[in-house]
């Protein structure tokens, strides 16, 4: 408004200020030659290769970001009995325990189970012959099982079980169905810690997910 003006037979001048290059900083976020190096960090995320061959392990420290390059040995006495075994995936989590009771005591079936994950099982039979009749008439592994395959080389774990702990839930809210909910937030409920109606404390209850 002052550019060009004259106050007492003066004329002002009035010019811009101009920040530096270096950057400047305006809220939460940083303008200038730094911002494409926060950008580059933030987008860095983890991602799992579709191959065979070792993946690249980033490790972050701060800034730094080293890359690990790892080629595990095999183990033969594995290979064996995993040449045995189908892989039998749910869509909802189990216990390792409740499906070796059902399958093994009760359908009277002759196999070793082993977790993956609460979602994926290794079911190992004592022959290959009784492997592949078992993917040809699989109905005892279809009541707990949506997806059944051969074992191979690219089967791995995806998921993970962490223990939550929850406070503050009040005594007549004091349910399954509302725990499942709050595991939602983060993925699926396992099971919980203590049986609700012989629960003698409502301090906090704690929950097993798998996320």
């Amino acid at each position: 408004m002052l550019n060009n003006t004259i106050i007492r037979r003066k004329r002002i001048q009035v010019s811009m200020a101009k920040y530096a290059k270096t950057g400047r900083q305006e809220g939460s976020r940083t303008y200038g030659k730094s911002t494409k190096l926060n950008e580059s960090q933030g987008k860095r995320v983890w991602r799992r290769k579709e191959q065979n061959s070792a993946d690249i392990v980033r490790i972050n420290q701060g800034n730094t970001i080293k890359a690990f390059k790892i080629m595990g040995d095999k183990s033969l006495e594995a290979v064996k009995w995993l040449e045995r075994s189908i892989v039998g995936e749910s869509t909802h989590p189990i216990e390792v325990n409740t499906l070796t009771n059902a399958l093994v005591s009760k359908a009277g079936m002759q196999i070793q189970i082993r977790e993956l994950s609460c979602f994926k099982f290794i079911v190992t039979f004592p022959s290959v012959m009784l492997m592949e009749e078992s993917l040809r008439n699989h109905v005892e592994l279809e009541e707990w099982f949506t997806c059944i395959t051969k074992w191979n080389l690219s089967v791995q774990n995806e998921t993970r079980k962490v223990w939550l702990e929850v406070f503050g839930a009040p005594p007549h809210g004091w349910l399954e169905v509302n725990f499942r909910k709050i595991a939602e937030i983060w993925g699926s409920l396992i099971s919980l810690d203590q049986e609700i109606t012989t629960s003698h404390s409502y301090e906090s209850m704690k929950i097993l997910v798998a996320t």
